[in-house]
C-alpha cells in the first residue's frame, strides 16, 4: 500500500485543488486525476471529496494521510539508519578532568557533531593521572584538564591536551585537525 507517489495526495490535500497542485507536482491533470481513482479503487474509499471547492479530505483521506506520513518519516529513519550501518564509522574518544574540564563538552560537541556527523563520540570523565595515563596508552584522543607538560608529547602521538579555560575555538580546531587525520 506504500505508494512513491504520495506526494500527489499531500499536494491535492494541501493544495485545495487539482489545478494547482499539478502545478505544483509538474504533472498532467489526467495524470494526477487517473493515479487519485486507481488508489481509491485499490483503497475501496474515497480519499477526497472533488464535488465542491475548495476539495477537501474525506475521513478516510485524513487518515490515509495521517499514516502516510508516518510511514514516509520512518522509511527515511530506516534508509539512513542503513546509511549508517555500511559506514564504517570512527569513534572520537574525548577526555574530561574531573577538575576544570566539566562545561567543555557542551561548548564543543555541537561543533563537532556538525562537521562530523558520522562520528562517534564516547565522553571519559576522569582525575588528570588517569587521562594522562589514557592519553599515553593512545586510549583516549583528546583531554581537557590534563597538564600542559604532556601538550607536546600528546600532539605528536595520540592526542590533544587543553588546559585552559574558554579556548573553545582552539580545542573544536585541533578536534577536528585530529579527526581529520585520523578518519578511515
Amino acid at each position: 500500500m506504500f505508494s512513491d507517489k504520495f506526494e500527489y495526495v499531500l499536494a491535492v490535500a494541501e493544495e485545495h485543488t487539482l489545478t494547482k497542485a499539478v502545478k505544483r507536482l509538474y504533472v498532467s491533470q489526467p495524470t494526477l486525476t487517473n493515479y487519485l481513482n486507481r488508489l481509491e479503487d485499490e483503497l475501496g474509499v474515497k480519499l477526497f471529496d472533488r464535488s465542491t471547492t475548495p476539495i477537501k479530505a474525506t475521513a478516510a483521506g485524513q487518515l490515509y494521510i495521517e499514516r502516510m506520513k508516518k510511514i514516509q518519516m520512518e522509511s527515511r529513519i530506516l534508509q539512513e539508519e542503513l546509511r549508517q550501518m555500511g559506514r564504517k564509522r570512527t569513534t572520537f574518544t574525548f577526555g574530561i578532568g574531573s577538575a576544570r574540564g566539566s562545561h567543555w563538552p557542551v561548548h564543543i560537541m555541537p561543533d563537532f557533531i556538525q562537521v562530523f556527523p558520522h562520528t562517534a563520540v564516547r565522553l571519559y570523565e576522569a582525575g588528570e593521572d588517569r587521562l594522562e595515563k589514557g592519553l599515553l596508552k593512545g586510549e583516549i584522543d583528546m583531554a581537557v584538564g590534563v597538564p600542559v607538560t604532556l601538550q607536546r608529547f600528546c600532539e605528536s602521538r595520540h592526542g590533544f591536551t587543553i588546559n585552559r579555560e574558554g579556548q573553545r575555538e582552539q580545542a573544536t580546531e585541533l578536534i577536528f585537525k585530529f579527526i581529520r587525520n585520523t578518519e578511515v
